[in-house]
């Protein structure tokens, strides 16, 4: 697929988006009270795969089992990842969700994403928007009759301050975490790699780890291989669902606003890694389905890599393998495409 191709069929596919906003919202609030509560702690509007991880998340096949009640925004500018989530989230149909504005920790903000967002007025978002984003998210755990899961696709800087200030969190919550790297490293390479969730603050990562709440991840072993085919992304751009309209209109900005991604999505490479939406299908009942966990014992070295060690780590579920080879990851591409376009 070529570049022109592709920036057809974002915009034919946008022009459509009045027809498909309303049937999204009604799905999602379905089996209200069957589902699992979820706070998503992401640092969106650096790449493109949180959006699709949090659309994933609030799909039809996946809100079955899942009730999103709040997204916290992480690292760098806070406030303006909290003004893109708010504006996918008005574009998915799902504005009724809560927002938190998590730790800034730099007042950065040159990702692809910021200026795409960065005239939505946050007052006006219906779901409504918490300064104190994790005191929100412990109020949510807190409060919940049920488990929580964490959905943690960003570095972990919220979770120092959670756990210091609310240590009773880890009681009612799990986190399913796209972090670190065992066996692989990025580009599928057999070194592993000091993963950016893991590299931006280890010893975030290593607090996390040993708070004593139940853990799983998906490192670069797994969701490091993940990306839409261009089949598999022409099929959800010509979807026309309110989803697949959200993600193909902050997909245009993106690939025109980032010189450093290649959006001709060649069939040999497809699209950018989508790494944060295996985290989202930790949470899900058929994960078993796609993956193959291992129990490992994990440290975090101070430049950030993930270490086994049977001595002094801490037991940790690990999506390490996808199920026979490539026949899981194939799967779980077309589980997602289909999750993703409603079909």
């Amino acid at each position: 697929m070529n570049l022109g191709l592709f920036l057809v069929l974002l915009l034919a596919a946008w022009n459509n988006r009045v027809s498909c906003k309303t049937t999204t919202r009604h799905i999602a609030t379905e089996n209200y009270a069957a589902k699992r509560p979820v706070v998503i702690d992401t640092d969106i509007g650096s790449d493109y795969d949180d959006g699709v991880a949090v659309a994933f998340a609030i799909s039809e096949s996946a809100s079955a089992y899942l009730d999103v009640k709040l997204i916290v925004t992480c690292t760098d500018d806070t406030t303006a990842r909290a003004k893109i989530t708010a504006k996918l989230l008005t574009l998915f149909g799902r504005d009724d969700i809560p927002i938190g504005i998590g730790v800034p920790n730099s007042n950065k903000t040159n990702h692809p994403l910021f200026d795409w967002a960065k005239d939505f007025n946050l007052s006006s978002y219906k779901g409504g928007v918490y300064v104190d984003g994790v005191e929100k998210m412990a109020e949510v755990i807190l409060s919940s009759e049920s488990m929580v899961d964490i959905i943690a696709i960003g570095p972990m800087t919220n979770f120092p301050l959670l756990l210091s200030k609310y240590p009773a969190v880890v009681k009612n919550a799990r986190v399913r975490a796209m972090a670190g790297s065992v066996y692989k490293g990025y580009d599928n390479s057999s070194t592993p790699s000091a993963e950016y969730n893991v590299r931006l603050c280890p010893n975030c990562m290593s607090e996390l780890l040993h708070a004593g709440w139940n853990v799983t991840i998906t490192p670069l072993d797994t969701c490091g291989v993940v990306t839409f085919t261009p089949p598999l992304m022409e099929e959800l751009l010509t979807s026309a669902n309110a989803i697949s309209l959200g993600i193909a209109n902050s997909l245009i900005y993106f690939c025109i606003s980032n010189p450093y991604i290649d959006c001709k999505f060649k069939v040999t490479t497809g699209t950018p890694v989508l790494y944060d939406t295996v985290a989202t299908l930790l949470t899900l009942p058929n994960a078993k389905n796609f993956v193959i966990f291992k129990d490992l014992k994990l440290t975090i070295s101070e430049e950030g890599y993930t270490i086994i060690n049977n001595k002094t780590g801490v037991p940790t579920q690990v999506a390490l393998y996808w199920q026979n080879t490539n026949d899981g990851l194939n799967k779980f591409r077309t589980y997602l495409t289909e999750s993703l376009s409603g079909g």
